[in-house]
């Protein structure tokens, strides 16, 4: 209960800041959807490690309280954390955020996920944030790092909820579980590159 409510009033105070700020959020630069469909891939290896028996128990109740809890965790850390953090942090006339302001970024993201827990799930937290935050520099948007933030919370929610004993046992799914981590952050640092990439080549253009 205590996630939910405090995912609630975050996403509040996300959503008016938002607006009193004047935040506009710009549509991508270019056509991404392979980049969503590449960074949706650590989603889908996660759902098949963390497949098992279901728990078809669980009531309305209870499963609406983790749907808002995810969906909102989801809207608040994408809006004040990576929009408007990078805003806060991008240097007047550029735009894009360089390498060094990515690492406060992320730092705050992991953070924000202490009441999940520690240990693994920071790990997992950290690539998500890798990755999204990558997706942001990208396409100067939010539409797609929240939309692959909603997806996996929603994989997170449905494994920790749904699922009562994995298919494999106990020290093979965590293994799986670090090697699909180092995945997430893996596709995160290609997105990254990919972007600065560019960016050197372009600048590399117009001084030539």
């Amino acid at each position: 209960m205590l996630k939910l409510i405090v995912s609630i009033v975050f996403t509040i105070v996300a959503l008016f800041v938002c607006k009193k700020g004047n935040t506009v959020i710009d549509k991508p630069i270019n056509d991404n959807d392979g980049i969503l469909l590449i960074c949706l891939l650590p989603t889908l290896t996660y759902l098949i490690i963390s497949s098992g028996s279901l728990d078809y128990t669980l009531g309305f109740g209870k499963f609406l309280t983790i749907a808002i809890e995810a969906i909102c965790s989801a809207l608040w850390v994408q809006l004040l954390v990576v929009g408007k953090g990078a805003d806060y942090m991008r240097v007047s006339g550029d735009k894009k955020i360089g390498l060094m302001e990515i690492c406060p970024l992320l730092t705050i993201f992991v953070m924000t996920d202490c009441l999940n827990g520690l240990g693994y799930n920071l790990l997992y937290t950290f690539g998500i944030g890798l990755m999204t935050i990558a997706l942001y520099v990208k396409t100067n948007s939010l539409d797609l790092p929240i939309s692959v933030h909603l997806i996996m919370n929603a994989a997170r929610a449905y494994s920790d909820t749904f699922i009562t004993a994995h298919t494999v046992d106990l020290s093979t799914y965590r293994v799986l579980y670090i090697c699909n981590c180092i995945f997430t952050i893996i596709v995160g640092i290609w997105v990254l590159q990919s972007v600065y990439k560019t960016t050197s080549a372009e600048e590399g253009k117009f001084n030539g």
